[in-house]
């Protein structure tokens, strides 16, 4: 991205904070922006979601427009709205922390027996011993947190972004074409849109590779931006 684009990663507040998490997407995208300017008082903002975080930065781009703030750049990894027309399926304890663990490279079956919080805590003390400040507590903080983030971004229907959205889909699971990625999205957004897919499993979507097509394209769109 080069030295004069620093890039910000946004910590799910569930993950972070000591109280707890904000519930529902107004609260939980109001915290989004509150950090955001900390970091920069005005736009304009690029923002770049990945998976669930696809959903919420477009929540999070809306409502910046919304409040006047310029939003440079919206783009998306492998991210796509959810059906809110469906009602939502909260996921158990087992399916939640399989798909953690996977997410953290982590080989575990997710088929197999179900994990308990103390399980997933042996897991995570064995592959990641630095963090030694994991505990039973911090973990089911966590489970309670992706679930209710799932719950308020499932559950609201998104607005409408007034730009473009730059969307890198991952071809190693669901090779969407430009046309269907267009068809999810287009009631939410107003301009064109621009498909960049990336040679990667959804989960893989930040690890170098991927991420180095990922850099080269943001830092060009980012470059088109400039006066």
């Amino acid at each position: 991205m080069g030295p004069g684009q620093p890039v910000h990663g946004l910590q799910a507040p569930a993950f972070s904070l000591s109280s707890d998490a904000p519930s529902g997407l107004d609260a939980l995208a109001s915290w989004y922006i509150g950090t955001i300017k900390n970091v920069q008082a005005h736009g304009p903002y690029h923002l770049l979601g990945w998976s669930q975080g696809g959903p919420l930065a477009h929540a999070i781009a809306v409502r910046l427009q919304e409040s006047g703030e310029e939003v440079g750049l919206l783009a998306m990894l492998d991210a796509y709205p959810f059906d809110t027309s469906a009602p939502y399926q909260e996921p158990d304890d087992h399916t939640v922390m399989a798909a953690l663990l996977i997410a953290l490279g982590t080989p575990v079956d997710p088929t197999g027996p179900p994990l308990t919080v103390s399980d997933t805590l042996k897991i995570l003390a064995a592959e990641f011993p630095a963090q030694d400040d994991l505990d039973e507590t911090y973990v089911r903080k966590v489970l309670r947190g992706i679930r209710d983030d799932a719950r308020a971004i499932q559950g609201t229907t998104p607005g409408h972004f007034a730009g473009d959205l730059l969307h890198f889909p991952a071809t190693y699971e669901h090779d969407f074409p430009k046309d269907e990625i267009l068809r999810l999205w287009r009631p939410y957004f107003t301009g064109q849109l621009r498909v960049h897919p990336v040679a990667a499993t959804h989960d893989d979507m930040t690890k170098p590779g991927p991420l180095s097509q990922v850099g080269a394209v943001l830092a060009a769109g980012l470059a088109a931006l400039q006066p």
